[in-house]
């Protein structure tokens, strides 16, 4: 479990999130280009989770406790959760089918499917997005949140911008029971690593399915 930190946030923090997330949001509409993750990524989500980490001195978000079993448990129940959405994504897309517009976004975003193209987009779309997503949401967003709320409630309030910040509405249930693992992930474990893990897992899965079925 997560130590419940006695420090509360000081208000420039809460007026940064009151700036950023909605930035964020609508940035994100104009991302169609995977050359752009990068750059979005690090601007405005690592740097900011870093500068949170230095102010609260959060060393201790990364329990070093169990490691090794937290990586193997993590890494099979990521990949069994993942499994079984995107199973369950295969249906749900055949009951509420996206517009072209949707397909051709994200057609673009992975580009042509070379050889060489799928370790660039595993860089780009699941190692990048699972560490600066994973700092700013869970490292920066949930534990924040925790000094003012339960757990539980800062999961649930955490996973909602993370699902809307996608701005996916036929994939949101599943971006927020992904989102509610990556933060139970955290609070069990105590260790944002492990969320950063899951999260990779997942969008690894995402990439190499790609590769092989295509959007469906």
């Amino acid at each position: 479990m997560l130590p419940s930190y006695q420090k509360k946030a000081p208000r420039s923090l809460i007026a940064f999130l009151a700036i950023c997330l909605p930035f964020i949001y609508l940035a994100s509409l104009s991302i169609t280009n995977n050359n752009y993750i990068f750059v979005f990524q690090i601007v405005y989500f690592c740097l900011p989770a870093v500068w949170f980490f230095n102010i609260f001195k959060l060393q201790n978000s990364f329990n070093k406790i169990n490691l090794i079993r937290n990586v193997v448990i993590v890494f099979c129940l990521s990949l069994l959760l993942t499994m079984t959405l995107n199973f369950a994504l295969h249906y749900w897309l055949e009951l509420f089918p996206p517009p072209s517009e949707l397909e051709k976004a994200i057609e673009d975003l992975f580009g042509p499917k070379r050889p060489y193209g799928i370790l660039y987009n595993i860089f780009l779309i699941a190692f990048i997005p699972a560490i600066c997503e994973e700092f700013f949401f869970r490292g920066f967003l949930q534990t924040s949140l925790n000094s003012y709320i339960p757990q539980r409630q800062a999961l649930i309030i955490t996973s909602l911008f993370f699902a809307l910040y996608h701005v996916n509405p036929w994939f949101f249930p599943f971006y927020f029971i992904l989102s509610c693992f990556f933060g139970a992930v955290l609070n069990r474990t105590g260790n944002l690593g492990m969320a950063v893990l899951a999260h990779f897992i997942n969008n690894l899965f995402g990439v190499v399915m790609y590769y092989i079925v295509g959007f469906h």
